[in-house]
């Protein structure tokens, strides 16, 4: 994201990324505790899959990809 953001222009503070990907962390494990997400994905895992949806819908225009991960990624 952090990278999408300075493509865009934006100055990213030094420490953006790391705080960023910690927060995500953090939602995944709640998200996870709670039995809302499925307890197998990794932050790595759910950002790759972030990454892919954003460049499909870029590349395809609006899908319906992303409601097919959400729907796989419930516990």
């Amino acid at each position: 994201m952090a990278d999408a953001l300075a493509s865009g222009g934006y100055q990213i503070p030094a420490d953006a990324d790391a705080a960023l990907n910690a927060a995500f962390a953090e939602l995944l494990r709640e998200a996870q505790r709670r039995g809302t997400v499925r307890p197998d994905g990794t932050p790595d895992d759910i950002q790759a899959l972030v990454i892919g949806c954003v460049a499909t819908a870029r590349h395809l225009g609006v899908t319906d990809l992303v409601q097919i991960v959400v729907v796989g990624l419930r516990a």
